[in-house]
């Protein structure tokens, strides 16, 4: 039964780093959709590199805080 946890812990950590990671590459893809027209292309790219890894970052460490806040709280009760 410890395996089983262990396991659906496992996949919910896969599943919040998927979603984190696709909130970042739609990040990426209106910034590279918007910035194309406007830049050259590479330049273009590099700036939506840089937005996809700055929110995916930024999402990461809020819920990094968040959760441990929580930990923080049910343990002062």
């Amino acid at each position: 039964m410890a395996k089983t946890i262990r396991g659906r812990e496992a996949a919910a950590l896969d599943a919040r780093g998927a979603a984190i990671g696709s909130i970042g590459l739609i990040g990426f893809a209106f910034t590279a959709w918007r910035l194309t027209p406007l830049w050259n292309g590479a330049l273009a790219l590099l700036g939506a590199l840089v937005v996809w890894m700055t929110l995916s970052i930024l999402i990461w460490r809020l819920r990094r805080h968040r959760l441990f806040s929580e930990k923080q709280a049910k343990e002062s009760v």
